[in-house]
C-alpha cells in the first residue's frame, strides 16, 4: 500500500480509528531456548517508548511439533497506547525498513492494524466498512486482481 514514508500509513490508520483512540501494540520474537532473559522490547531502541507487558513464552514445538525444534519459543508483549497521527513514526519507520515488527489493535474499532516492509494490512469483522476503505483508498492498492 504505501513504501517507506509515514504519512499514508498515518492517513488511512487515523481514517480507521479516529484520534486518541486506545490501542494495543503488539509484538514478540521467536527464540530457540528459554534460557534468554533479554526480550526485544528491551533491546530495541524504537520499543522503548512504550511500557510493554511481556507475557509468558510459547513452546511451539509443543504446539506445533512438526513445523518447529524443541525449544523453539515465542516471547510475546504488548502495550497499551494511544493512537495519534505521527505519534508512532519512529516506529512505523522501523517496521516499513524491516527492523522490528509490531501489530496494532483496536477493540473498541475491532480492527487489527499489521504495518509491514511493504505496506499495511488491516483485517476488520465488518465486511461493508472493509468495502469501502477499499474504495475509498483504490489508487493505493497493488495492480493485482487482489489488491495485495
Amino acid at each position: 500500500m504505501c513504501g517507506k514514508t509515514t504519512h499514508p500509513q498515518n492517513e488511512i490508520i487515523t481514517d480507521l480509528l479516529g484520534l486518541d483512540i486506545t490501542v494495543l501494540l503488539v509484538t514478540g520474537e521467536y527464540n530457540y531456548g528459554n534460557d534468554r532473559k533479554i526480550h526485544i522490547t528491551d533491546e530495541e531502541e524504537v520499543f522503548k517508548a512504550y511500557a510493554f507487558t511481556q507475557l509468558d513464552s510459547i513452546d511451539l514445538y509443543k504446539l506445533l511439533p512438526e513445523d518447529y525444534d524443541d525449544w523453539e519459543i515465542y516471547r510475546p508483549a504488548f502495550a497499551e497506547t494511544q493512537w495519534n497521527p505521527n505519534q508512532h513514526n519512529r516506529l512505523l519507520k522501523e517496521i516499513a525498513n524491516d527492523n522490528v515488527s509490531a501489530f496494532f489493535i483496536s477493540f473498541d474499532k475491532k480492527v487489527i492494524v499489521a504495518p509491514y516492509d511493504g505496506g499495511v494490512d488491516f483485517v476488520m469483522i465488518d465486511s461493508s466498512a472493509k468495502n469501502v476503505y477499499k474504495e475509498k483508498y483504490k489508487e493505493w492498492l497493488s495492480g493485482r486482481e487482489d489488491g495485495l
